[in-house]
């Protein structure tokens, strides 16, 4: 079960969007926890993350999203954290140094999507 943080939508329209991107099981939940202070569940599988979990972290709010490749749309999990990286005011792209050549792909296209974008 996931424990998040609900901010009303009122609320949510004052503070930036900070989307945390990636390729699955690079660590986005782990910097989530840290951020906003509360605790969703971390594994060392992919496809943990199956929903949009938001929190606060000070003038932001963080969201977590589902694993995905690129930004293109093959399924659900991609169709939502594609909407979310969309509207966001802030990337935080989480990479995994392992495999930093398949994480660049994802990268590039969240550069080219003209957002601000930060790699962690």
């Amino acid at each position: 079960m996931h424990t998040h943080q609900v901010v009303d939508t009122k609320t949510e329209k004052k503070f930036k969007k900070l989307v945390l991107a990636g390729n699955p099981n690079v660590g986005k939940s782990i910097f989530f926890n840290y951020l906003t202070g509360l605790y969703v569940e971390v594994s060392n599988y992919p496809g943990t993350t199956v929903e949009i979990l938001k929190g606060r972290y000070k003038d932001f709010i963080v969201y977590d999203t589902p694993g995905i490749y690129g930004l293109s749309s093959f399924n659900d999990e991609e169709r939502i954290a594609k909407n979310i990286i969309v509207d966001a005011d802030v990337v935080l792209n989480i990479v995994d140094a392992v495999n930093l050549e398949r994480d660049l792909f994802l990268t590039l296209q969240l550069i080219d999507s003209g957002k601000p974008v930060v790699v962690a």
